[in-house]
């Protein structure tokens, strides 16, 4: 049954691919203070040179849709075809591209790629030869943005995350409708305050709206927010369809199985059991689900701070309220670890002939001036490594983000960068199938109705994964043990910084 719940979520995946490049190329002008003021170029080609620049769109193609208009302007010889999609997309067409060999010339790396599996096919060329001054932005970048094994191999550094660990999930409210109810969104929510709230106004939509909506048409939304709201509840550690971002580090274990993590689940279920999702929420892909809230079809909505800017340009009429997520107890709160590698990994094709043009534009996004536009374009979005040093200034609502970040965001244990030969189990792993979110699809449907027993058969099939990995890799020379997934000195609530330093 699992099985073909999978086989029906990548035939969903792939009919509901939505190309978001049309967004809109101004925002809110409080924010848009400045121009780009992109520098001389002593190096600059002579000749016509055209680039293909692909990733997740979003937010940050407000910000490259400016710059690099500005760039051509400066360089008229320079043109880049910036092309903003979706993660499915990203997964689908950049996979294709490279191994076919017509990659753009810088893109996204896909999820279903590590930079380790990139490198190892010689699919990508290092930044270090490319960017003037790396080695002093290598020295400047806050602990755990650039990795050994995640990032850096052989010295030099493939994969280069182009903003800080965005907070992947926040609780969007639509103050409107929230206000039918009588619902106080000044509250700290907590997994019974926002139940109680979800079901009421979905009493009151009475089918015209409904108190929640979620994206299972992509393979991060229900499995996503809530292995956020577990670990704020005192899950330890991460939970996903990426088994290597799924231990408990302190005992190194698989979290699926975690007390925490299954109550979260069945809080979740009895929403939707109540009737209180959005229906075709099964089917939505995230920027389908992104313009339907909007739109008053919901009044709560978990998805990232990088609609904030978007809504704000598209739907000036929108009360939205911006809260932090729902715990079991707000007197008690847990962290979100953060995993090595930053926030959207952008890669260069090896088979790039320009790399120099993308080189000297990402140059620019590194500057102090184009972290202060990347700042005024994507606030908490994608946020910047560099903020400004007037960020508050600029906008109150996303300064709030950076400050839950700051709060709740904690960098945790990697046993790739501890021991480099546990890359070798990472490229031979074959993730379990069916995987969480095939799981949460399944369970959010019906299909599948006993929580702990599902847990149980994913956290079994990803143990057997794991063992068989680290099997092979070890028959291949590598010094690798289920040992090097447990971090007994890890204490969660502390980030874990010296191993990156």
């Amino acid at each position: 049954m699992l099985k073909g719940a999978g086989a029906t979520g990548l035939a969903a995946l792939i009919g509901s691919c939505v190309d978001t490049s049309n967004v809109p190329e101004s925002g809110p002008r409080e924010i848009r203070e400045g121009e780009f003021d992109i520098p001389d170029w002593a190096e600059a080609p002579t000749g016509d040179v055209s680039l293909r620049w692909v990733d997740s769109g979003d937010a940050k193609a407000l910000y490259w849709n400016a710059m690099l208009e500005a760039y051509s302007e400066k360089f008229p010889r320079i043109s880049v075809d910036y092309q903003g999609t979706n993660w499915n997309s990203i997964q689908e067409g950049i996979t294709l591209g490279l191994r076919g060999g017509t990659a753009p010339d810088v893109f996204q790396l896909p999820g279903n790629i590590t930079p380790a599996a990139a490198v190892a096919q010689g699919w990508l060329q290092p930044f270090d030869d490319v960017m003037p001054d790396f080695a002093a932005l290598k020295e400047r970048l806050p602990a755990g943005i650039l990795a050994d094994g995640v990032t850096n191999f052989d010295g030099k550094t493939y994969s280069l995350p182009i903003y800080q660990p965005a907070f992947a999930r926040l609780l969007f409210i639509n103050r409107t409708l929230a206000a039918e109810s009588d619902i106080d969104v000044e509250q700290e929510w907590t997994l019974d305050s926002l139940g109680e709230a979800v079901r009421a106004v979905t009493t009151t939509g009475a089918d015209e709206y409904y108190g929640i909506l979620d994206h299972l048409g992509q393979p991060n939304g229900m499995n996503d927010a809530c292995a956020l709201l577990a670990q704020l509840s005192g899950m330890h550690g991460g939970v996903g369809n990426d088994i290597f971002a799924s231990f408990n580090w302190t005992t190194g274990e698989f979290n699926y199985t975690d007390p925490t993590w299954i109550d979260v689940i069945d809080w979740y279920l009895g929403l939707v059991r109540d009737g209180c999702f959005l229906p075709g929420s099964i089917s939505f892909d995230a920027p389908t689900a992104r313009e339907r809230f909007p739109q008053g079809q919901a009044v709560f909505f978990m998805q990232g701070p990088w609609n904030i800017n978007l809504w704000r340009a598209d739907y000036p009429d929108l009360d939205l309220g911006v809260a932090m997520l729902p715990m079991l107890d707000t007197a008690s709160p847990g962290v979100i670890t953060k995993e090595p590698g930053g926030g959207v990994n952008y890669g260069i094709a090896a088979t790039s002939e320009h790399a120099d043009v993308a080189g000297n534009i990402l140059n620019f996004l590194f500057s102090d001036a184009g972290q202060a536009q990347w700042y005024a374009y994507c606030g908490s979005s994608d946020p910047a490594h560099f903020p400004p040093e007037e960020a508050a200034d600029l906008d109150p609502v996303h300064a709030e983000v950076y400050e839950f970040m700051e709060r709740y965001h904690r960098i945790g244990p990697s046993p790739v960068v501890r021991n480099q030969d546990v890359v070798k189990a990472v490229e031979v792993v074959v993730q379990p199938q069916p995987n969480l979110h095939d799981v949460c699809a399944a369970l959010f449907t019906g299909e599948a109705t006993d929580v702990r027993s599902e847990m149980q058969a994913l956290q079994d099939r990803a143990n057997r994964s794991l063992d068989e990995a680290v099997a092979t890799a070890r028959s291949e020379g590598a010094n690798v043990s289920r040992d090097d997934f447990v971090f007994s000195d890890w204490v969660p609530s502390e980030p874990y910084s010296s191993l990156y330093e």
